[in-house]
């Protein structure tokens, strides 16, 4: 089973491959969830309308760490704010990390590093600067 699973865009990009159906797309996007437990965690970024959408009623029985470099709120896992990438780590804690120190520029790789950082942490590694 995957036990860290992270979606963060559903896009009509592969429509092609589901029959020209975004629902059997979207629900093959989620198929990752289904043999994770209470023990796995979703990654989940809520910056994508669709997963936006859908997470209010979305039924997965892993813990679910929603994600945002737009929209910083204090329900999130991981968002970004005031030029930082901010994780919070299972205490409740809010570790900050300067998007400037990043190796990589733009919003996609920024959301991808925040990713990252989450799924390191979500491993088990401590979060540090």
């Amino acid at each position: 089973r995957i036990h860290i699973a992270a979606i963060l865009n559903v896009t009509p990009d592969h429509l092609d491959r589901y029959a020209y159906d975004f629902n059997l797309y979207l629900k093959a996007k989620l198929r990752i969830t289904i043999h994770q437990t209470d023990e796995d965690i979703l990654l989940l970024g809520l910056d994508n309308d669709t997963l936006k959408n859908i997470q209010p009623t979305l039924q997965v029985k892993s813990r679910q760490w929603d994600i945002s470099i737009n929209n910083p709120s204090s329900n999130l896992r991981g968002y970004s704010k005031d030029n930082h990438l901010v994780v919070v780590d299972d205490s409740g804690k809010h570790h900050l990390f300067p998007i400037d120190s990043l190796p990589l520029i733009g919003p996609h790789n920024i959301q991808n590093m925040l990713t990252a950082f989450l799924a390191a942490h979500a491993a088990g590694m401590p979060v540090e600067k």
